[in-house]
């Protein structure tokens, strides 16, 4: 489906569903995360503005993902979805990580916030959104142009959602509350010219920030329960710190 909307994503060649190989184009080894490590500033910059135009143009594919009947216009982030996450977040670190049971009225008090969360992010319109867009799913190509992999669990959800991914995940720093802003309007213009519906900035100030929280906590759900179920140790509250900062 992104290849139909023209979104920059590998070539596939062939397909053999019964024996489950596809042959695809080779984007090479040049990961975006790679590329910040030993470009300029402005460098860096120019490709985080390449990324969030990529992220309109997604978003700017939600009528074709519907008109194609794409897998991805009938999964959404919807609040069932949401509240799963935020649900195994407190599962999986309260419990399996920290192996601590919360009273009864921490447990009902964080229930209740959780659950509030979950359904003002499931109110607010849905696009269609990668759903993992980061920077090592980001390909630098031979013309420095950026390719996208990785996006067979698109759905729809919130305009925000690919670019709280983009701008926190994995990152060992913060940005700062202005380079927030900055690249926040970006994406509204770049939506704007693109020819998408207009979104208040104070409102998509706010949902961004709704939407760092809920990531930040569904990624320290996932971290958490690798490090103490499945025994891969990773940072399990690296992104949830963030998303206090920024909010």
């Amino acid at each position: 489906m992104f290849l139909a909307a023209s979104i920059p994503v590998p070539e596939i060649f062939s397909v053999d569903g019964d024996s489950g190989i596809i042959m695809q184009e080779d984007l090479g080894d040049r990961q975006l995360f790679r590329f910040y490590e030993t470009a300029s500033e402005e460098e860096c910059e120019d490709f985080r503005e390449q990324a969030i135009n990529l992220i309109a143009r997604i978003q700017k594919a939600t009528n074709k993902a519907s008109d194609m009947h794409s897998i991805a216009s009938r999964l959404a982030f919807d609040e069932a979805k949401l509240s799963w996450e935020l649900d195994f977040f407190v599962e999986h670190y309260f419990g399996s990580l920290r192996q601590e049971t919360l009273r009864h009225g921490e447990s009902a008090e964080l229930k209740a916030e959780l659950n509030d969360l979950s359904a003002e992010l499931a109110a607010v319109p849905r696009v269609l959104c990668h759903r993992d867009f980061h920077s090592a799913n980001l390909m630098v190509d031979s013309r420095n142009h950026l390719r996208v992999i990785d996006h067979q669990d698109a759905r729809m959800g919130p305009a925000s959602y690919d670019l709280v991914s983009f701008l926190l995940d994995r990152k060992s720093s913060s940005p700062s509350l202005a380079e927030l802003r900055h690249h926040r309007l970006y994406l509204l213009e770049e939506r704007r010219l693109l020819g998408l519906s207009a979104l208040d900035p104070d409102k998509f100030a706010k949902e961004f920030r709704l939407m760092t929280v809920q990531r930040g906590l569904k990624a320290t759900g996932t971290f958490s329960y690798q490090t103490a179920v499945s025994g891969r140790v990773r940072l399990t509250n690296h992104l949830s710190i963030q998303c206090w900062r920024s909010s």
